[in-house]
């Protein structure tokens, strides 16, 4: 049998990275972004395998959001693919 318990702060966190991602992907595309370039950022697989960062390390997803950031302005800035 496999273990799928995930705390309240885990969904949470892991909520908000999707949350997030979609809120900086709107913005990026109304600043003039490319879908391509935004479908194609790294941070994709970063939150993809989120759920399987152990409870104990869910500060992990705080890394991510703050890596999912830095892609987004990197890309808003450049205009460039990552």
């Amino acid at each position: 049998k496999i273990d799928t318990y995930t705390s309240i702060q885990k969904q949470n966190k892991m909520l908000s990275l999707v949350y997030n991602y979609y809120n900086l992907a709107t913005e990026a595309l109304q600043g003039g972004a490319k879908i391509r370039d935004i479908l194609s950022l790294p941070i994709k697989e970063s939150i993809a395998k989120a759920k399987y960062v152990p409870e104990k390390n869910i500060y992990a997803l705080d890394e991510i959001n703050i890596e999912m950031k830095k892609q987004f302005k990197r890309l808003t800035e450049t205009g460039e693919e990552l």
